[in-house]
């Protein structure tokens, strides 16, 4: 996600499956030249190939000589401004959003299975636990 939002673009793309897998395997993303030496240290480090030295498994992230700045305290208990704000959806917008982005729900077929549950359709994996 660091990536993207630095890049706009993803580390890794390709046209097709095979490649993109074989991508992310054995190949490192392109680094801009634009990014701070910092923050392309934390990215390389974040997307390490091998986990048992992913950032994040070896360290805390926090402890990044990028995050240095960060008051983590203040962070946590809300006392820092974010640096930009976005602009609020009035929730009647979001309703009707929400409206939409689910509207394909109304069209699916629903059908009761034992034990009082509803399973969907076509779906690979339901967890027993689950309360659909």
């Amino acid at each position: 996600m660091l990536y993207k939002m630095a890049t706009r673009r993803y580390p890794f793309s390709q046209n097709s499956i095979q490649k993109l897998i074989h991508s992310v395997m054995y190949e490192q993303p392109p680094f801009p030249v634009n990014l701070s030496s910092d923050f392309r240290e934390l990215l390389q480090e974040l997307l390490e190939k091998n986990p048992n030295k992913r950032l994040g498994t070896t360290g805390d992230i926090r402890q990044h000589r990028f995050y240095q700045s960060v008051d983590w305290t203040a962070l946590e208990n809300m006392k820092i401004s974010p640096p930009a704000k976005p602009r609020a959806i009035p929730a009647v917008e979001t309703n009707v959003i929400q409206k939409e982005l689910l509207s394909f729900l109304e069209d699916m077929e629903f059908i009761s299975a034992s034990g009082g549950s509803t399973m969907i359709q076509d779906l690979a994996f339901l967890s027993p636990s689950w309360k659909i």
